[in-house]
């Protein structure tokens, strides 16, 4: 996901992001994009975060980003299981 834009030496969010999802081999494709100088992200569950920065995007090419994501364990909340039972006879 294409998070922010940089101008000069200070990074500006953008409005609305722009991103896509990957296929079933990883590929994807952002269209569309002003020429400029952007930050992008990578998330997957189960992964940490990756982010990239200072990708320059020029008018009419074609940018490839390959983002090697680390795997991390996912921490959820506890949850107790409580049953009861009559007592028969």
């Amino acid at each position: 996901m294409i998070t922010h834009r940089w101008s000069g030496d200070q990074e500006i969010p953008l409005e609305q992001p722009l991103g896509a999802a990957t296929d079933s081999d990883g590929q994807y494709y952002i269209l569309n994009v002003d020429p400029g100088e952007y930050s992008v992200t990578a998330t997957y569950i189960g992964y940490r975060p990756t982010r990239k920065t200072h990708i320059v995007v020029y008018v009419d090419k074609t940018v490839y980003l390959d983002i090697a994501l680390t795997p991390q364990a996912l921490q959820g909340e506890s949850v107790m299981v409580v049953a009861y039972r009559e007592n028969t006879v």
